[in-house]
């Protein structure tokens, strides 16, 4: 969730959608973030490109080496 200082700047929401696709020796992860509007947005869109790429870098951390099973 981004700061209360742009939260409150955001009459609409954002959404994001993810897919992970599963193969024997890898997950691969693709997001898409959309619902962006022209004008005060941009802030919080620059706080969310940084915000998604350091969350995504700790996961990959989080679970390098790991096989995951559903």
């Amino acid at each position: 969730m981004a700061p209360p200082n742009i939260m409150n700047k955001r009459i609409r929401y954002t959404a994001l959608g993810s897919i992970f696709e599963l193969s024997s020796n890898r997950t691969e992860l693709h997001s898409i973030h959309t619902g962006w509007r022209e004008g005060k947005w941009e802030e919080a869109m620059k706080y969310f490109e940084n915000a998604w790429t350091s969350a995504l870098k700790q996961f990959r951390a989080m679970h390098r080496n790991k096989l995951v099973h559903s």
